[in-house]
């Protein structure tokens, strides 16, 4: 594996004072299919984020499709030209968003998952396009279904810890 791909495939450390645990990324991504087959398309969420905003609600942020294991808050879920782009916050306080985290900073952990119950999909030979969903939930995963779905951003705000964290990954993929 070349150094020109751990750069561009891993997430971006980013060291911003008080941000620490701030996650973003891309939860699906618009026309791949996943491992089922399936392909999200524009508009596939629309629906159900206008009932999330209506009703005060929002997706889950929940650790490998666990609702026993919540590990922080979305605060921005949207859809843009590229697919279903996210941001939160890991709750730190917590043992499982401190778990979540530091995984995240040693490059354990990148992918996105989404947790959902189709509302509108029509066949493909080996798939579905899926039109409209309801969304439930954004999971942090070690292999997203979707192999697009991956974190682009995680915050840290000690850039001794997160840079030496960074670089025992690097150091550990390049060994692979």
């Amino acid at each position: 594996m070349s150094l020109e791909h751990l750069v561009s495939t891993a997430p971006e450390l980013r060291f911003a004072e008080g941000e620490a645990g701030v996650i973003s990324g891309y939860a699906a991504v618009w026309g791949k299919p996943d491992s089922f087959g399936d392909v999200l398309v524009r508009g596939a969420f629309v629906a159900s984020l206008e009932q999330h905003r209506t009703a005060g609600t929002r997706p889950l942020m929940l650790w490998c499709h666990d609702p026993a294991a919540p590990i922080g808050v979305w605060d921005s879920v949207a859809e843009d030209a590229r697919g279903l782009k996210v941001e939160g916050r890991l709750v730190l306080d917590a043992t499982a968003g401190r778990d979540a985290f530091a995984l995240l900073k040693a490059g354990a952990v990148d992918g996105l998952s989404i947790g959902f119950r189709t509302v509108k999909a029509t066949a493909l030979k080996g798939g579905r396009r899926v039109e409209a969903v309801d969304l439930i939930e954004l999971s942090l995963v070690a292999r997203p279904s979707q192999a697009a779905a991956r974190l682009t951003s995680v915050r840290c705000d000690t850039p001794a810890a997160g840079l030496a964290a960074l670089i025992h990954a690097a150091a550990a993929r390049l060994k692979r």
